[in-house]
């Protein structure tokens, strides 16, 4: 009964290695393709952000053994002084903090408008 199932002609299957290949190929370049688009549409390719600017910059947690759900997630409002090659920028603070002003190198990826 088992080997009559599988000398039916319906369940006989025979697959060319030439139309295994050829479709894995296809596969290959459909999933190539699905991974340029995501990564073309994370990737920063134009300024996001003028020169004088408000934003806020992306800060790490602090390390004191405390939650960092409480903890600011962002430093600012800070604005855009320079505007360097290279999805960087350049940022101050707006007003001076114990009489010193705050400014630093960010990525666009740590900026929030």
């Amino acid at each position: 009964m088992v080997f009559r199932l599988f000398t039916d002609e319906e369940h006989e299957v025979w697959n060319d290695p030439e139309n295994l290949q050829l479709e894995a190929r296809e596969k290959i370049a459909k999933g190539e393709e699905k991974m340029k688009a995501y990564y073309d549409k994370k990737k920063s390719g134009t300024l996001l952000f003028d020169k004088g600017e408000i934003v806020v910059v992306r800060r790490n947690p602090k390390e004191t053994g405390e939650s960092t759900k409480t903890q600011p997630r962002y430093r600012g409002p800070m604005v855009v002084t320079e505007i360097p090659p290279s999805d960087t920028y350049r940022i101050s603070q707006l007003e001076p903090s114990n009489g010193r002003l705050y400014a630093t190198t960010a990525h666009v990826s740590q900026l929030k408008a």
